[in-house]
């Protein structure tokens, strides 16, 4: 009869006179029984299970959800600061001084300098001296005068060939240190991706936060977190396309230094020893076709005179488009100073300062790793807007320094105007020809020894300057050291966390 009637209860609501013929209230076990019963039909009330399960599902939800974005932030975070390191490493590896391959272009310079001056006092000294009686002049000369510059030539194409065979070589280093450009731009890639799936993901949990001041602070990091991925990815852009920049440089002088010397020495081989034993009974052919080696100095010699803006315009462009080629790739950041970032930083850690301290602690370690990434991006704004403020300065001096090539190709280009004029228009009068060319010959040879002056005293003051430039490197590679040492502790920090 118990058992029958227990069943047939219905909660709260179960009537008290039903009980009191069921169970006998004088009899203490019966008593600890009916209360055992009403406690559990309380418990599976409806309106009370549903409020227990309720608090069983949600709450396991909403601190699911707070582990995984703050996870997440993390990630995120050791990812974006992965931007940074990339763009270090890189301008790490740029900023190798070698003063040994200073050496090797100073050794190339002097000798084709010296060499193509003995070549013209050479020509120019059998042309006036035999200036009055040209039809007496040996070949000989001339041919062993071409013969010297061809040497000089040579020189030139061989160090031209050796400088590329060294940087293939630097080339191929980087591409096992996974340092060369095509990598770097890849690996860059690939984190991307990585940081829009966690930002994806990160957005999916936040959707799940009930609690309204949480959810705040999320929101508050998120955009701290965006202003975090923009500056990174400037500051690898920035390092990106200076890097590309210095490479289109020096491809461009080589190439330049390259092409000169092919096409000159083609010149004069082809107007002094080839034209003259090919038409050796026919003077007139002889002499126009001669002019062929006048042409190409001319066009060297003004090649030579513009190499300096030629590398340095060549490698303001590449910088530009190198830029525009990576954020094509990477997706093009919206500019901003850093101002932006320290605003919502600083927004987010008042938010955070008058918080609970239980949910505090995450946003505190992520925003100490934040602050330091503002130490380092604030150091290299700095040295930005120094390099902006003395570019053209810099490209100016560069331009006054380059008094060898100025020299040389000066003096080249009137050698030249000489070779041509007297090939074509005193075709027919060698006295005047030969007086004309002999005078652009030493023209073209005081040319080249005033280049090699300026070759050695360029070279005395990069050896003197050495030590100095040493220490400044050195420094700047301790600092990036330590950049790159800190930045890889901050994601250490981060990852274990995680």
């Amino acid at each position: 009869m118990l058992r029958r009637n227990v069943y047939n209860l219905s909660g709260w609501h179960a009537s008290g006179a039903l009980v009191r013929r069921c169970i006998d209230l004088s009899n203490p076990l019966s008593t600890s029984i009916l209360l055992v019963v009403i406690v559990m039909l309380g418990l599976f009330h409806p309106a009370h299970a549903n409020e227990s399960l309720e608090r069983l599902d949600s709450s396991p939800s909403a601190a699911d959800a707070t582990n995984t974005i703050e996870s997440l932030s993390n990630r995120i975070l050791a990812k974006q600061l992965e931007f940074l390191r990339l763009g270090l490493r890189l301008k790490h590896r740029g900023e190798s001084k070698n003063l040994w391959r200073n050496r090797r272009q100073s050794f190339f310079a002097f000798t084709n300098s010296s060499l193509t001056s003995i070549g013209a006092f050479m020509a120019a000294t059998g042309r006036l001296k035999y200036a009055s009686h040209p039809e007496d002049a040996p070949n000989k000369i001339f041919e062993n005068a071409t013969i010297v510059r061809l040497l000089a030539n040579s020189i030139s194409i061989g160090g031209v060939l050796l400088e590329v065979g060294n940087d293939s070589i630097g080339v191929y280093k980087d591409h096992k240190a996974k340092l060369n450009l095509r990598g770097i731009g890849n690996q860059a890639d690939e984190i991307q991706q990585e940081v829009i799936s966690l930002v994806k993901q990160r957005a999916e949990a936040l959707a799940k936060i009930q609690q309204p001041d949480l959810k705040r602070l999320y929101q508050l990091e998120e955009k701290v977190l965006a202003d975090v991925h923009e500056a990174a990815l400037e500051e690898l852009g920035a390092f990106y396309s200076e890097a590309q920049g210095k490479r289109a440089r020096r491809i461009t002088q080589l190439s330049i230094i390259f092409t000169s010397n092919f096409v000159s020495g083609g010149g004069s081989l082809y107007s002094g020893i080839i034209v003259p034993h090919q038409f050796k009974n026919d003077p007139v052919r002889r002499t126009r076709y001669g002019g062929v080696g006048g042409i190409t100095d001319i066009a060297t010699g003004s090649a030579n005179i513009m190499m300096p803006l030629l590398a340095s315009g060549s490698e303001m462009v590449k910088r530009r488009s190198a830029k525009k080629v990576l954020f094509k790739q990477l997706g093009s950041p919206n500019s901003q100073d850093i101002k932006q970032l320290k605003k919502d930083e600083e927004t987010l850690r008042a938010a955070v300062s008058s918080s609970d301290p239980a949910i505090s602690e995450g946003f505190e370690a992520r925003r100490k790793v934040i602050a330091s990434f503002l130490s380092v991006l604030k150091r290299h704004q700095e040295i930005s807007e120094r390099e902006r403020r003395h570019a053209i300065q810099k490209m100016i001096v560069n331009v006054l320094d380059s008094g060898a090539d100025a020299s040389g190709g000066f003096s080249k280009v009137v050698n030249g105007i000489g070779g041509a004029v007297g090939a074509y228009r005193y075709t027919f009068d060698a006295n005047k020809r030969f007086r004309v060319q002999g005078g652009t010959n030493l023209a073209y040879g005081i040319g080249n020894a005033i280049a090699v002056e300026e070759v050695v005293r360029g070279q005395i003051q990069l050896e003197r300057k050495h030590a100095k430039d040493e220490q400044k490197h050195e420094l700047l590679t301790q600092i990036m050291d330590d950049e790159i040492a800190q930045i890889e502790d901050a994601q250490r920090l981060l990852l274990a966390a995680d």
